[in-house]
């Protein structure tokens, strides 16, 4: 006990030295960010404003009980919980360092960074390089050792931005550092390994260059299209190191055809699985026979298209991919129509609701909205007015309906933007 809080002090203080010694990036530049969709639906900047503060609070500062997502350990750590679960996972630390960013609260970024990189990152063994993707905050341990290459993309991202608005510093907050590290690891940990051992393979397959659903065995022989995310790869590929920047242009433009896709395999609702082959096709895994349906994981895709139609803007199958989508949620007779009750959470492939599936889901009516930011059909915006009238979701299942509501809402106040070094973040390549 001496032992941790002679370390936890001693880290106080480096902490604090470093950034008193930090200086920022040179000519650090703001690129391209999202539309403002709520103003274009007759918000003020005092309403939307307003919103923005609330979701923080609610979840930043909110009761500990009901609101309250992210916590503080230490003297200089942070972690958000998976309510309902009890744990911390990648998803959701990567999401808040995003969210962080995006708020300049570098306070908040630096303690969830420093408790990911302490507890959460396997510093030995095949996995070395790779994160837990969840750890028992009580136990103090991972639950378990394997990766989910979605938080490495996101805490990846989110350190460039934080490298580009703040400046990195040498170790723990050498953000440029660690998010090359990330990208490099992501690619190369077979090299590393010198094959695969313990069933460890890349996060990209090598032959598709996609991602994979978990970087282990079988697990590694197909994707999940949520964890496509071809905005973020524009900019991996200039910013990563020199050496993997072409192969990372690659992965950004196999990652718009396959979410292209969607459209052709599924005109009449373009509708995607959660899990899904490299070719397309659903997946049911063995541990999650509901993986071949439209779920919780697939929410998200739709939110990963517009991202990339809102600050690249160079793909445009995009907004029919939006407009298709929509579409089916709004009509009555084939998604269920934006009116109570509304659409379900959870769809077949066959276009037919899961029996049991709730009615709009919050995390679903969050990510919807955000698919108008890729069309300029102004029938899309009543799913932006629909989530507006949503509030912060609470409550045991705030988790993750709690983390995609705040992205969402941040990307359509206009206010979830590209933050980088120098000016070579001003259009897409």
């Amino acid at each position: 006990m001496v032992r941790q809080r002679y370390w936890n002090i001693w880290g106080q203080v480096l902490g604090t030295l470093a950034l008193l010694t930090a200086s920022p990036s040179a000519m650090a530049q703001t690129g391209p960010t999202t539309p403002n969709l709520f103003s274009e639906i007759g918000k003020s900047e005092a309403e939307i404003d307003s919103r923005i503060n609330r979701m923080w609070s609610t979840y930043f500062e909110g009761d500990v009980e009901t609101e309250r997502l992210y916590f503080e350990a230490g003297a200089d750590e942070g972690f958000v919980v998976d309510i309902h679960n009890a744990d911390v996972r990648t998803e959701g630390q990567s999401y808040a360092m995003m969210i962080a960013v995006q708020m300049d609260r570098r306070d908040v970024f630096d303690r969830i960074w420093r408790f990911s990189y302490r507890r959460m990152l396997n510093k030995e063994g095949p996995l070395e390089g790779y994160f837990c993707w969840h750890y028992d905050p009580w136990k103090e341990e991972c639950k378990s050792r394997g990766p989910a290459p979605d938080g490495e993309e996101y805490f990846a991202m989110a350190l460039y931005f934080a490298d580009a608005r703040w400046g990195s510093v040498s170790g723990e907050l050498d953000y440029k550092a660690h998010a090359d590290e990330i990208l490099r690891e992501m690619l190369h940990q077979e090299e590393d390994n010198g094959g695969v051992v313990d069933r460890v393979t890349n996060m990209i397959d090598a032959e598709t260059n996609m991602i994979v659903f978990v970087p282990s065995g079988a697990n590694a022989e197909y994707s999940d299209p949520s964890y496509h995310l071809p905005a973020f790869y524009e900019l991996f590929s200039r910013w990563a190191l020199p050496e993997d920047r072409a192969r990372w242009a690659t992965i950004r433009d196999v990652s718009r055809d396959y979410l292209a896709n969607i459209k052709t395999r599924n005109p009449d609702h373009c509708l995607m699985a959660d899990y899904a082959g490299f070719d397309g096709e659903p997946v049911r895994a063995p541990f999650n026979p509901d993986s071949e349906n439209f779920q919780v994981d697939a929410w998200r895709t739709i939110f990963n298209w517009s991202v990339d139609a809102a600050w690249w803007g160079v793909d445009e199958r995009q907004a029919g991919l939006s407009e298709c989508l929509l579409g089916f949620f709004a009509d009555p007779e084939r998604g269920g129509g934006i009116s109570a009750p509304g659409y379900r959470s959870s769809f077949k492939m066959n276009g037919q609701p899961v029996a049991g599936s709730g009615y709009k889901a919050s995390g679903l009516v969050a990510m919807n909205a955000t698919g108008a930011m890729a069309t300029d059909a102004d029938w899309t915006r009543a799913f932006v007015e629909d989530f507006w009238s949503v509030e912060p979701p609470t409550g045991t299942y705030r988790y993750y309906n709690g983390m995609l509501y705040m992205l969402a809402t941040l990307a359509l106040s206009g206010d979830y933007t590209v933050y980088c070094p120098d000016d070579d973040c001003t259009g897409a390549k």
